[in-house]
């Protein structure tokens, strides 16, 4: 097969140089030995990252990104939006986070990224069709990215790698497709770094060279580089990937290229609150950009307003000189600086400013600051976007006959917070949780119960059954529901394991599903209803603790027909037999196959949620979104799934959405219920109760009952927290120690500085009352104003989460809000302020700080504690 650049490509990019490390026969499965030797790489390239950046005002100067900012430009990406790669990771590690962990090879990679502050991206060999070509995109090629619910097609003139299949990355290699990801099963791969001559070759060839010797020599196989530039545009290595001949190509509904071209054309909108400051600041610059040309921007929704997070560099920006530099042949600088000067001031402007690369910065007057002091209400922060309009939130989906584990309790904490967002816009908002009550893992369970009892299941009698259910209640009444749930877990452990050894007990299972699908056995549906009667209590039991109540319920059990039906009905339309199984040929779209009903005649769990997501706008006929969000690895099943609903109800077509959120891992390793190795929350709970209690002042004169609070609350707020500050596709490795800082990036610390404020409130004996306060002379301190600015985020930062599901940005917020309250602690004695008009404006800057972090910690499904 070749490598191979297009000449199109050189003509915008001529220095541009590729390698390309390629690795045949590597071992990417984990163990012990990889997992050291890939932890110890890793905090090694991120401090070699952090001595090399460090001193910088800011990384994207550094020229090892800078360059890449430029050429993303050059193709109409915006840089700030589609990060390049290896910015992306350093700035996610010098802002104190850490890599994502992924696999064992593509974990590597990212720490070379940032070792090298290189672009580095991989794929599996293997999985390649014909050549592998960087070219620019047409706009009518298939991409589907990894974790994408939706192929799409690239923007005309992106530059992307595509293979005869169809587009493996967008913008160089920032973003990767779902065919050809690298996953633990992969043996042979190739590695893109892009760079450009002059700048990073050396740079780039020396790490191509280390990661070859570093992956053969820890992860095994043969590798060697080739590099790409516009005197070598194209290379040959003796590998024969896949023929495409015979192979049905995915495409993308064919766009009138007329159409396309003018799209080409249009730029993406923003739009801001009217009256707002983005939106304010947003005129002006159009305003500003009028007097160069009026042909340059169709309207101000054009113009990008940035809210800086380092003030240093202002209150806002906008990069529209960047954007502009191609049509006006001139460096970005030089137009930011023209523009700068055209730009009408407005009142609450202090001072414009411009920095390369050709930024126009925004510093913003401390009256403007300050008028949320007066302005401030309970309904701040509040959204109406959402009126009239209904969305479904579908999460927590437990199996009866277990505990529940790490994943039903990330589902739950996770699930909350994606309603509470949507509920703090104005939507209508239903909760709905999907339970399995039926099927073989219920079955498994009943059959563990009957043997574990010491009876045969073959001579299983109405005693044996008033026997087991006696042995239960006692359980329940000396050890409570959990334990009994326990015992069904550790029961279905038990008879999984026999079923998977021994025919003759797998033919029983089989045996005792269908007796419970038919409802044809006094004994065992008296067994399973009340089986299932203890799993749904201890359910609902874990749930309350979480702070969950359900607007719905749906169990599989009711459900299962009404899949059935539907699949049955499209046999020939959208479903095809095989073998006796109905599926879904999801290859044609170029998604995977499904079975949705099996040989047996029952309904696989893509049926069931067929039956579920029809159900659920028949119960609801307003309904305008059903959101379900479950693990990532079910997010091929559910591309296939939604698919298929889409097809068989085009009405549909957008409103049924799947969110995968990561795994919560244990020791960086998946639990597994099937195996018993499993993590229960609720010993989770326990252990950062007592870590909890021990950070409790112990001459505060708490009773044992407020400590048991306080710790319950706080340990449950840390291990949710813990979960939401992650973007909600990322893995996470359980810390308990990380988790509950009173320091860090953790709960407590935010919950203290919560309790912190009210007892300021309290010990000053503040009560809230909306007089206009006079502000001139007041709260002109530093920490002041940066504590002023970042309550000025709030309204805006929480829409954006509820508009991107990002639950994390709220999290990193309220972090920053107790930062800067913590600051200002420090810096004033209220209590004992003298000047009363000072000492009442800051008592109502604690009071609004206090009440911001309340109404976010709710959304986030945290409850508050008053003292700790």
């Amino acid at each position: 097969m070749k490598f191979r650049i297009e000449s199109e490509v050189f003509e915008k990019f001529p220095d541009l140089f590729v390698a390309i490390p390629i690795i045949q026969g590597f071992d990417n499965s984990w163990n012990e030995d990889k997992e050291k030797l890939l932890t110890k790489f890793k905090e090694n390239a991120q401090k070699t990252l952090i001595k090399e950046v460090e001193g910088s005002d800011e990384i994207v100067s550094h020229p090892y990104i800078k360059a890449y900012f430029e050429a993303f430009e050059k193709f109409g990406a915006n840089p700030k939006r589609t990060k390049p790669t290896h910015f992306a990771l350093a700035s996610r590690v010098v802002e104190g986070g850490n890599l994502p962990r992924i696999n064992p090879i593509v974990d590597l990679y990212n720490s070379f990224s940032i070792k090298y502050i290189t672009p580095f991206g991989g794929e599996d060999l293997s999985k390649v069709y014909g050549d592998f070509v960087m070219k620019f995109a047409k706009g009518d090629e298939h991409w589907l990215g990894i974790s994408e619910e939706k192929a799409k097609s690239p923007k005309i003139g992106d530059l992307i790698w595509a293979d005869d299949y169809d587009v493996s990355t967008l913008s160089l290699n920032w973003r990767q497709c779902e065919r050809t990801k690298l996953t633990e099963e992969s043996k042979d791969g190739y590695f893109i770094m892009d760079g450009f001559k002059g700048i990073n070759e050396k740079n780039i060839l020396k790490a191509a060279n280390e990661f070859i010797d570093y992956v053969t020599s820890n992860f095994g196989g043969k590798g060697f580089v080739i590099t790409l530039d516009i005197e070598t545009p194209e290379v040959e290595i003796d590998y024969k990937s896949k023929d495409i001949e015979g192979v049905s190509i995915p495409v993308i509904q064919k766009v009138d290229q007329v159409k396309v071209q003018a799209q080409k054309k249009e730029e993406k909108t923003y739009e801001y609150d009217e009256g707002s400051i983005e939106e304010k600041i947003q005129v002006i610059v159009y305003d500003s950009v009028l007097t160069l040309s009026k042909d340059l921007l169709a309207g101000k929704n054009r113009v990008v307003i940035i809210k800086n997070n380092n003030n240093k560099f202002g209150d806002y920006s906008t990069t529209v000189a960047m954007n502009l530099a191609e049509k006006l042949k001139k460096a970005p600088i030089k137009i930011a600086q023209e523009l700068a000067g055209n730009i009408k001031k407005l009142d609450f402007i202090d001072r414009v400013e411009t920095v390369n690369p050709g930024y126009i910065n925004f510093f913003i007057k401390s009256e403007e600051v300050k008028s949320v002091v007066n302005s401030y209400s309970e309904e701040y922060g509040k959204g109406d976007i959402g009126r009239g309009k209904q969305v479904m939130v579908e999460f927590g989906q437990p199996n009866t006959h277990k505990a529940l584990q790490l994943g039903h309790f990330k589902s739950a904490v996770t699930g909350l917070p994606i309603a509470r967002l949507y509920a703090n816009l104005g939507y209508d908002v239903i909760k709905a949780n999907y339970f399995g009550d039926i099927g073989l893992q219920v079955s498994n369970c009943i059959w563990g119960v009957i043997n574990r009892n010491g009876t045969w299941y073959s001579k299983l009698s109405k005693e044996d059954v008033a026997e087991i259910k006696e042995s239960l209640d006692q359980i329940v009444k000396e050890k409570g529901i959990d334990e009994a749930a326990r015992y069904l877990d550790q029961s279905y452990v038990f008879g999984r394991k026999l079923s998977s050894e021994k025919e003759n007990v797998l033919e029983e299972v089989k045996d005792i599903n269908m007796k419970i699908y038919n409802r044809s056995d006094e004994n065992i549906i008296e067994l399973y209803e009340y089986t299932r009667e203890i799993s749904i209590k201890h359910q609902d039991k874990a749930f309350k603790e979480l702070g969950v109540e359900y607007d719905i319920q749906y169990p599989e059990s009711v459900v299962w027909k009404n899949g059935k039906e539907i699949v049955t009905e499209n046999i020939g339309k959208v479903f095809t037999k095989d073998a006796g199984a109905v599926i879904f040929e999801g290859e044609k779209y170029g998604l995977q196959r499904w079975v949705f009903l099996t040989s047996a005649g029952f309904p696989s769990y893509s049926g069931k949620d067929l039956g579920l997501a029809v159900k659920k706008f028949t119960d609801y006929p307003s309904l305008d979104l059903a959101i379900v969000t479950t693990s990532v690895e079910q997010n091929a099943y559910f591309k296939a799934m939604i698919k298929a609903l889409e097809l068989i109800f085009p009405n549909l077509e957008g409103k049924y959405m799947h969110i995968g959120f990561g795994w919560l891992l244990f020791e960086n390793k998946k639990m597994s219920s099937k195996t018993g190795k499993n993590v229960k929350y609720t010993d989770l709970i326990a252990e950062a109760e007592e870590i909890a209690r021990k950070s409790i002042g112990v001459d505060k004169g708490y009773s044992n009952e407020e400590k048991d609070l306080i710790a319950h609350t706080v340990a449950m707020g840390a291990l949710k927290f813990a979960i939401l500050s992650h973007e909600l596709h990322k893995d996470i490795n359980w810390d308990i120690d990380k988790f509950m800082s009173m320091t860090g990036f953790a709960a407590p610390y935010i919950l203290y500085s919560y309790a912190r404020g009210l007892s300021i409130l309290r010990n000053c004996k503040y009560e809230f009352r909306s007089k206009e306060l006079e502000l001139d002379k007041v709260l002109n301190s530093e920490v002041e104003i940066e504590l002023l600015k970042k309550i000025g985020e709030y309204p805006e930062l929480v829409k954006n989460a509820a508009n991107n599901i990002s639950p994390h940005l709220l999290c990193r917020y309220i972090y920053e809000l107790s930062e800067s309250f913590n600051k200002f602690y420090g810096e004033f004695n209220i209590q004992n302020e003298r000047d009363l008009n000072v000492k009442e404006s800051r008592l109502r800057l604690v009071y609004i700080t206090t009440e911001i972090l309340k109404k976010a910690l709710y959304i986030l499904g945290i409850d508050t504690v008053e003292q700790m």
